[in-house]
């Protein structure tokens, strides 16, 4: 998503004022399903599959490029301030949770039983 977003801004015919609004609707649309979806059905299954999470992922992206489409061509008024302040929160906490992840089982690596990227990490 990043890249068609970086794409697209430099689209000529498309309405730059509610383009990163939009974006970012599609994005957070995404990655909830996402994670909406994983742990609804392996709280139901008790178990997770590969092809499962592979076209939940394909969904996501279906749904997050169609809220995008649906936001953009709305032609509503869009705040511009919205989008930048979502996003550099959005990557704050990458960034933050990647190596500072709070101590619950939704940041846990199911391989090695800890938490964060770093080798000290519990």
């Amino acid at each position: 998503m990043l890249i068609t977003t970086i794409i697209g801004l430099f689209i000529k015919n498309i309405d730059k004022k509610c383009y990163l609004y939009a974006r970012i609707c599609g994005i957070i649309t995404s990655v909830l399903f996402i994670t909406v979806f994983f742990y609804t059905y392996t709280g139901i299954i008790g178990t997770n599959f590969a092809i499962i999470d592979i076209l939940s992922f394909i969904i996501a992206i279906i749904l997050g490029e169609y809220t995008f489409y649906k936001i953009l061509y709305k032609k509503n008024n869009c705040n511009d301030m919205i989008p930048i302040i979502s996003l550099i929160i959005l990557l704050l906490a990458f960034i933050i949770f990647t190596y500072f992840p709070p101590k619950i089982q939704y940041f846990k690596d199911p391989l090695t039983n800890k938490y964060g990227i770093f080798k000290y990490a519990e």
